[in-house]
Parts: structure tokens; sequence; C-alpha cells
């Protein structure tokens, strides 16, 4: 007979005298005993425990050893039992030597005979693999987890070559000990609540307040032995618990393709970059590197305080300041390689306003050179409808995620920065069959062109600033009476200027502001981010093609700054809304007083004063 056998049928005998015992300890002692306590007959009640003599007191521990080692049945019962049967002081002491037989039952089983049990073993180690702490403390923190029975954990501890007995029993059972509390306080309200002594609400009560504190404490040890240990890093439990929280938000809001192209990627750290068209690029790349780990580069401006900011720390999150040049940005990229994580990056520095990309950043090639890693680059397509920067909300949509280019460290070190950043252009461009992709999507629903004035803040035709309004899947112009719709593939339907996408639109603004080339000035309120407190204000922003300034009051005292385009760099902004920059470290947001579609417009010009920027040298 084969060993696999024989542990199936042992187990299948455990089980079969387990559930024997309980059904004797039921029927002989707990439902008699119950009977009597609604009744209001104690004395009858006592008469059945006194009748048991030592055997009822046996079976306790006895029934929660046997339970363990079969696993599947859980120690509730017998805990909750005992607590209802007997007095707390003896209650205790009875589960907590269950606890010590049945753990020592399954060091022998699994030390002698080479005996395993599957369930949850799996979970358990690739939990193990992940903590960073002894293996003591994480069966500590195994067994506060209610979720995996005692026999699991006590299996997968007797399994281990570093275990010592001693230290592996005392673990167990002082471990084990707030779930037999609990569980043999509910037993003695419900004893108490049958022998008229609480009410019932008192009784519920109780059995919140039992679980409630537990809950507590498992909270404590998880924080301490579980969370603390990987903060700061990829393999921190909310990386984990990030992902399937992600994963569960872009089933509803996404399908994504993933396209190889007879790449392999990397097992070890790399570097991912790719184009970012959309807000949810991050949590695709996420998905298609699982369980690989893979942090990114992302605007401090989500990292300033609150919840988010303590998750996002948790998991190692790297903050950058937008288009400021920050040497603690390269170190802690570095670092997170070396812990053995990938990081990502959208070397535009922005999301894309039109689905056309941004120039990428100058120093993506050097900072690709200097991590001595994998470069991988990607191309979204059909993401940046999905959900773009001037709509609000998400339409699902089938969106191609394609590996364009797997490059060795070996290489990269072989090419300039500026030939590293030649290839990630190409890679991260949409091309031919990216857009050809793209037009076999649809987008049945109404509405597509809500919110793209705050864009397209001008005529194409009549160039009329702030002239245009949005219905429906309608784009008109109030002066000339220009109007253009969307179709199903948003595209505009045949128009006389044959205008087909909203890139088509954006290009002719950006030609008609290159000949124009304005200086602008708007009176704006503002808010300042220093760190986590913030600030409010007002005053005048301007803009010429040589530089742009702000003069007026933030928190009662003056504030004056002038910025070159080789500093600003750029003006990141949210449609409709705002247009920000950095001075001296500290965040200033831009609300115009008026037209707010003139946030679109601000960034434009800005885009087209700092082009020397850009500029491969």
């Amino acid at each position: 007979m084969k060993p696999k056998t024989k542990q199936r049928l042992f187990l299948i005998l455990v089980a079969a005298v387990t559930l024997g015992l309980l059904v004797l300890f039921f029927s002989r002692l707990i439902i008699p005993f119950l009977e009597h306590q609604i009744r209001g007959d104690y004395e009858g009640a006592r008469q059945v425990l006194a009748e048991m003599e030592w055997r009822g007191a046996a079976a306790v521990p006895l029934i929660e050893a046997l339970q363990m080692v079969v696993v599947f049945i859980p120690a509730e019962f017998i805990q909750i039992s005992s607590g209802l049967a007997f007095p707390w002081y003896a209650a205790v002491p009875l589960c907590a030597l269950g606890v010590f037989l049945g753990c020592s039952l399954i060091f022998l089983l699994v030390k002698l005979w080479n005996f395993r049990v599957d369930r949850n073993q799996d979970s358990i180690e690739r939990m193990q693999k992940k903590s960073r702490i002894g293996i003591y403390p994480f069966l500590t923190l195994l067994f506060f987890m209610p979720i995996i029975p005692f026999g699991a954990i006590c299996y997968f501890g007797a399994s281990r070559r570093d275990i010592k007995y001693s230290k592996y029993a005392l673990t167990c059972v002082l471990s084990t000990l707030p779930s037999i509390i609990t569980s043999n306080v509910m037993g003695l309200g419900v004893r108490l609540f049958l022998q008229d002594a609480i009410p019932l609400g008192t009784l519920i009560l109780l059995i919140i307040g039992g679980m409630i504190l537990l809950f507590l404490l498992v909270g404590l040890v998880l924080n301490r032995l579980y969370f603390k240990p990987a903060a700061g890093t990829p393999d921190s439990p909310w990386y984990d618990i990030l992902f399937h929280g992600m994963k569960i938000f872009l089933r509803f809001t996404v399908r994504t393709r993933y396209e190889m192209n007879g790449f392999t990627l990397p097992e070890g750290p790399a570097l991912y970059v790719s184009n970012h068209p959309s807000s949810i690029d991050y949590p695709q790349v996420v998905r298609l590197l699982w369980p690989r780990r893979v942090i990114s580069i992302a605007n401090e401006y989500y990292m300033r305080k609150g919840f988010v900011k303590k998750v996002l720390t948790a998991i190692g999150m790297i903050p950058k300041k937008l288009f400021v040049d920050e040497g603690g940005v390269i170190l802690k990229a570095r670092r997170t390689m070396k812990g053995g994580w990938s990081v990502y990056l959208a070397p535009e520095g922005r999301l894309s306003v039109d689905g056309e990309t941004y120039p990428i950043l100058p120093s993506t090639g050097g900072f690709a050179r200097f991590l001595n890693v994998p470069l991988v680059i990607l191309h979204l397509s059909g993401a940046y409808l999905n959900k773009p920067k001037w709509r609000k909300g998400f339409r699902r949509q089938r969106v191609r995620i394609e590996v364009k280019a797997v490059i060795p460290p070996e290489e990269l070190k072989a090419m300039t920065p500026e030939e590293v950043n030649a290839r990630i252009r190409e890679g991260i461009a949409a091309d031919d069959d990216a857009r050809a992709y793209e037009q076999t999507l649809r987008w049945t629903r109404g509405k597509k062109a809500v919110g793209l004035p705050n864009l397209i803040y001008r005529c194409p035709a009549c160039g009329e600033l702030y002239a245009m309004e949005a219905a429906g899947n309608d784009i008109h112009c109030r002066s000339c009476g220009l109007s253009l719709r969307f179709n199903d593939h948003y595209r505009f339907e045949d128009n006389p200027a044959g205008y087909e996408t909203v890139a088509d639109l954006y290009r002719v603004l950006t030609e008609r502001e290159r000949a124009e080339r304005p200086s602008l000035s708007c009176a704006v309120t503002v808010r300042r981010f220093r760190g986590e407190e913030e600030d409010a204000g007002e005053g005048e922003t301007r803009l010429t093609p040589e530089s742009f300034s702000f003069d007026g009051t933030v928190a009662g005292e003056a504030v004056s700054f002038t910025l070159t385009m080789e500093t600003l760099k750029a003006l990141p902004f949210s449609c409709g809304l705002e247009f920000e920059t950095y001075y001296q470290n500290e965040l200033y947001y831009f609300y115009p007083k008026e037209h707010r579609e003139q946030c679109a417009r601000w960034a434009l010009l800005a885009d087209l004063y700092c082009e020397g920027y850009y500029e491969e040298k």
C-alpha cells in the first residue's frame, strides 16, 4: 500500500473516532446538561456533570487533539462546549491541554512517519517565504489568523527542519490561548443566559465584545509580526491587498490582453517603461508581472498624507516631484533593485492629453543605464479612451499591452543615453499597428464628448477662445457654428475640415499657439503644499516665452517668484481645474478665477516654450 493511501486511511479512521467522540460528548453531556439548564433544573445539570465524572473532562482535550490531527473539523465546537459545561478555570486548561496533545501527536506523526496534510500548506509556505520573521513568531502569527485551522499550522511547523519540539509546543499552546478564552467565554455566556443570570442583550454584547477584542488582538499581532517587518518594501502584505483590490477594480473597468511578441520577461529586477495614456497603466503592469513585485515612481502629491500615504509608503512606492530633478529618486530606485524588486516608470512624466505620446524626459536613458538591470519597454493600446484625461469616469474596453523590447544591461552599457532614449521613444510611441487596433474598438454609450472643451479650449476652425461646448456625443463652437460628432469608434463623423480624432484637434491648437506665441496672465486662487501642511491664497500668474511667474499672497504672506523655462520644464494640469508647479520644493496649485478651460492652454504654451528642454543633445 502506498504511503499516501496509508495516511488517508489513518486520517479517515481518526476523523471517524473524533466524530464518534463528539457525538457521545454531546449526547451524554452537552444536550442533557442544556435540557436541565433550559428547564431551570440546575441541580439536575450538576448531576449530569457528576455522573460523567472524569470522563467528560477527559473528552475535551482528547477530542480537541484529534480534531487538530484531522485538520478539517473546527476546534471551536469543543472549545465553546467546554466553556458551557465547565467553569472557566477548568475549561481553559482542558482546551490548552488538548492543543498540547494535538501538536505533540502531529509532531510525532511528521517526524516519525513523514506524515503530511496538504490542506493550507501551499498558502502557508508562500506567506513564510515573504515573511521576514523567525519561524516561532511566524507560527504565532498563523495562530492569530482565524481562517487557518490549528492542525494545518502544526503540520507546517512540525515539517520544518529548524524547529525544536519544546519551543514548538510552547508556541502552539500560548498562541492559541486568546482563541480558546474567547470561545470559552462565549460558552460561559450561553450558560449564564440559560440560567437567567444575564438577559439576551447582555449575551449578544458579550459575544460581540469578545469577537471585537479578539480581532483587535489579531490586528495588533498581524501589525507587529507581519506588516512591520516588511514595511517600506514590495513584500509588505499591503502590496498583496492592493493587488487583489486592483484586480477586482480592473475586472470591471478594462479587459486587458497581453502580447509578449516572443520576449520573455526577466525573473529578477528590471526597469519597466511604457507610454502613459491612462490613470490605470501601473495596475495593469502589476497584473502582467504578478507574482513578481514592481514599484512605480509616482507623483509625490498622492503620497502627502492620510491613509493613501501610509499604504503607498508601506509598499515602497517611490515619490517624485513632477519635473524636478531629484537625486534621491535614483538612489531609492537602485535600493529597490538591490532588494530584488522591479521599478516601473512612465518616461513621459505625465498623462497623455490626446492619446499621443509626450516627449520623454531626457534623463531617462542615463537612469536606465545607471540601474544596471534589464530594460523592458511596453506599449499600451486602447487605454487612452478607456479614461481620457478630460473625461470623468471609466468606459470598460479592451486594452492591449505589448512587450516591445527586452534590453539586457550589457547592451544598455554599450549604448549612449541618447540611444537608449531613442529605443524607448520608438517602443512607447503609437505606431500604425496601435492605431489600427484602436480603430477596432467600439464605444456604444453616449456622452462621449462631455468634458472635451476642457482640453479643446478654442475652436480649431475660427480660433475663438473658450467658445467650445459639448453635449452628448457632439462638440460645437458658439462663435462659428463648427459642429463635430463622435461615432462609436471615437472618431469624428464626416466633417468639412477632415478632423478624425481628438489628437487632430489638439494638433491644430498647437500649431496656432506656436505661430502666435502669446503671453498669458490670469487671476488665480492658490493652494500651497508643504509636506502635509496646506495653505491658501490668491494672486496673479503670468506666462511668457521666457518665464513663468506668480505674484500674490499665501497664508497672509506676500509670495513672488519667477521660473525660467529651463527651470519650469512643464506645467502639469488637471482639465478644467488647475495647473501646477514647484517652487523651492513647495507645490503650488493655481485655480483660474475665470475660464477654467484655460488650464489646458497654460500647459500647452508651457510645452511650446520649454521645447528646448526635450531636444536630444
